[in-house]
């Protein structure tokens, strides 16, 4: 069995990679580890820790980097409704969150269009 300690630690890393692939444009390896890292942090901390949020976050982000912008707007909702309940309502966090919702939601509707207009 791994100690806590140690997959805090993992959940550390894993959350850095995420970022560093996305960075990179990897986002490929970064969707998977995304996920890989919501699932640990949600297994050390439970589902309404803000470290969770963050993790859900990221991976709403390597959604949308991948061209999933419905299921980034989940992740990112998800994210919002932990992070509203917890930080201060001035946290930058908070308005991070807004922002890549609202973006998420345009593509979402823009490719929804695209379709409809293909379809004509």
């Amino acid at each position: 069995m791994v100690a806590a300690g140690d997959r805090a630690a993992r959940a550390l890393v894993l959350t850095n990679l995420v970022l560093v692939y996305q960075l990179r444009g990897d986002h490929a390896r970064a969707l998977p580890t995304a996920e890989q890292t919501l699932a640990l942090e949600r297994d050390l901390k439970g589902d309404g820790h803000p470290d969770t949020a963050l993790a859900q976050f990221n991976l709403g982000d390597a959604l949308l980097s991948n061209g999933q912008p419905r299921e980034a707007a989940v992740e990112f909702r998800g994210a919002l409704a932990i992070w509203e309940r917890v930080l201060p309502p001035d946290h930058p966090y908070l308005a991070t969150a807004h922002t890549a919702l609202r973006d998420a939601e345009q593509r979402s509707a823009r490719k929804l269009g695209e379709r409809r207009d293909q379809r004509r």
